[in-house]
């Protein structure tokens, strides 16, 4: 599935803006429908105020939200593709096996698919075939640089780890580390094998570690730990009956034995490595390239005085002699055979051939090290050249992004500054609208009070008469059950106060009182309301300080939205609170029932 991540966030910003212009004309004409609906009855102007939020919603938020389902699919792989990429990294992975060549294109295809669409473990396999194919080509830093990759995908801590894996990634870096004559690193890297072969617990690969080891330790001449060690790697092969791995393994033992006089034993490895190692066919020929088993068994000929056989098996590996490197150690056997045969012409002869062999062969070394020096800098050069295009790249990217980002913006501007006066626009008119309609009401009533009162002004005295001598007689009924004409007075004292009225003007203005004020209400309320005062202290669990003054203000008749106000929070909140009182005091769940509550009291 190809992916355009722009194109599809481009696509989706746009039909946010077409969803927000049409929301945005329909919120419109329902705010004219309102205004004239509005023109023919008389109410309160707060009533016209038109919710902005409720009208429009934020752009930037909407784009954003639009934008994510979008994203998301754009990250997305068909089942199929995967399945095909999976079938090929097997694929890879088998034919790496078999030492065969792998694709660098291809194979990094695998790796930039997996990188994006894979798991780590995934990630970690098409790391290692990417750097196995670089290796295979000759360039050792990329190769170095994607196995280094490979291991960073790996969770060592998961009971699943693939050690094994693990040790041949360490494997082929070691590899490197020695080609590079980096052999402390190559001795770091052997030791971490050794472990992923302990932690999974698979004793060949154990060895076959040990083996290399004993190779780094042959390059720096620690002579004395190469042979403890293949002596000990014999003695394993041993212990749990690989006998055809022992052989083989007897093979690189000889030189050290036979330099040390250790004849017997070398006789008798000598005689195993022919007879069950597997490399040698039915007539007794060495099938291997590398011939120089047959320089090992013609020079422990020579240090156990048997000269014709050491002559003939130098003669064997010179005519034998699969590389460079056999041809010389042949003709430095013959060249210690006539210096002890005392024929100082002939063993000059075979030394000048072994010195101009040995030469060539340094040559071909000094050749070698100086192309992996050549491909570690171009490599090198390569990857600041490819750094270069990565910041250009990024920057191109990072100015579109911020030019996307401002054009977003300003358009989000110009749609509130758009919205902000048509909102003015709409507020002005249904202000005058308002002011119209309350100016008519009152000049109507105006007229008809003044057209009753002239036609007839007695029956308009009669009639307010009869309705004060109404209310007079409530007011005199009420004040006589319970007693209650003494609490009225006292009641309409207390919200006459001086605090009681600065805090209402206060909550008009929108401001917080000060700390005097709120202790002035509570000395009031202590003072003239004892019972309440009293009950809200000792509440438990214990009332807050802000609790404890919203209950006051209830009872002093403050409406909610004036608690809001005073408190400095939201009418929501201010629900919250209540709830809490009304919990606490009364041990009742909800607000609905607290003012009926607190004024029982």
């Amino acid at each position: 599935m190809v992916c355009f991540p722009f194109l599809l966030t481009f696509a989706s910003s746009t039909a946010t803006l077409v969803i927000h212009l049409f929301y945005q004309t329909t919120a419109m004409k329902e705010t004219f429908r309102t205004i004239h609906l509005h023109k023919r009855s008389t109410v309160n102007r707060k009533q016209f105020t038109v919710n902005r939020q409720l009208y429009t919603a934020p752009l930037l938020r909407l784009a954003l939200i639009a934008a994510l389902p979008l994203l998301v699919l754009s990250a997305c792989v068909s089942p199929s593709e995967r399945q095909r990429m999976e079938t090929m990294l097997a694929n890879y992975e088998q034919r790496n096996s078999q030492y065969d060549t792998l694709s660098i294109d291809s194979t990094r295809r695998l790796a930039d698919f997996f990188s994006r669409h894979g798991d780590a473990h995934q990630r970690m396999r098409a790391y290692y075939l990417l750097g196995c194919a670089h290796e295979t080509a000759g360039e050792s830093p990329q190769a170095l640089d994607l196995f280094y990759k490979s291991l960073e995908q790996a969770d060592t801590t998961a009971s699943d780890c693939d050690y094994k894996r693990l040790s041949r990634i360490h494997g082929q870096i070691m590899q490197i580390m020695m080609n590079q004559h980096a052999f402390d690193e190559a001795l770091a890297e052997n030791e971490i094998i050794h472990r992923c072969a302990l932690q999974s617990e698979d004793t060949m690969m154990l060895l076959s570690n040990m083996g290399k080891k004993c190779n780094i330790y042959n390059l720096i001449g620690k002579k004395d730990d190469e042979l403890a060690l293949r002596e000990h790697i014999i003695s394993q092969y041993a212990k749990y009956g690989l006998m055809r791995q022992k052989a083989q393994s007897t093979g690189p033992i000889l030189d050290l034995l036979i330099e040390r006089k250790r004849f017997d034993e070398a006789r008798k490895y000598i005689y195993e490595y022919e007879k069950n190692s597997g490399f040698f066919d039915s007539s007794g020929n060495l099938k291997l390239k590398n011939k120089s088993f047959y320089y090992l068994k013609g020079d422990f000929f020579l240090q156990t005085g048997q000269f014709d056989s050491a002559a003939y098996y130098f003669r064997k590996e010179i005519k034998e002699a699969g590389i460079t490197n056999n041809l010389e150690t042949g003709y430095l056997g013959l060249s210690h055979y006539y210096q002890c045969k005392n024929m100082p012409d002939s063993a000059a002869k075979y030394a000048l051939l072994s010195r101009e062999l040995n030469d060539s062969c340094y040559k071909e070394l000094s050749t070698d090290y100086y192309q992996r020096m050549q491909a570690s800098f171009n490599y090198s050069r390569a990857e600041r050249k490819a750094m270069e295009k990565k910041r250009e790249a990024w920057a191109y990217k990072n100015a579109i992004v911020l030019i996307a980002i401002l054009v977003l913006l300003l358009s989000f501007a110009v749609a509130r500054f758009i919205r902000h006066q048509k909102q003015a626009s709409q507020n002005e008119q249904m202000a005058a609208n308002a002011e119209y309609s309350k100016l008519l009401l009152r000049f109507n009533q105006a007229q008809q009070d003044l057209a009753l009162f002239q036609s007839d002004a007695q029956q308009f005295c009669l009639q307010k008469e009869k309705e004060m001598e109404t209310l007079r007689e409530k007011l005199s009924l009420l004040r006589g059950n319970y007693g209650m004409a003494e609490q009225w007075t006292l009641e309409q004292t207390m919200l006459n106060s001086p605090v009681i009225t600065e805090l209402h003007e206060q909550a008009s203005k929108t401001s917080k009182p000060s700390r005097a004020q709120w202790v002035d209400l509570l000395s009031l309320a202590e003072r003239e309301l004892p019972l309440l005062y009293k009950k809200l202290a000792s509440s438990e669990p214990p009332l807050t300080d802000q609790e404890m003054i919203a209950a006051l203000l209830i009872r002093l008749q403050f409406t909610q939205g004036e608690l809001a106000s005073l408190l400095g929070v939201s009418k929501q909140r201010v629900n919250n609170i209540k709830r809490n009182i009304n919990k606490k005091i009364f041990q009742q769940e909800g607000a609905v029932t607290l003012n009926g509550n607190i004024f029982s009291i």
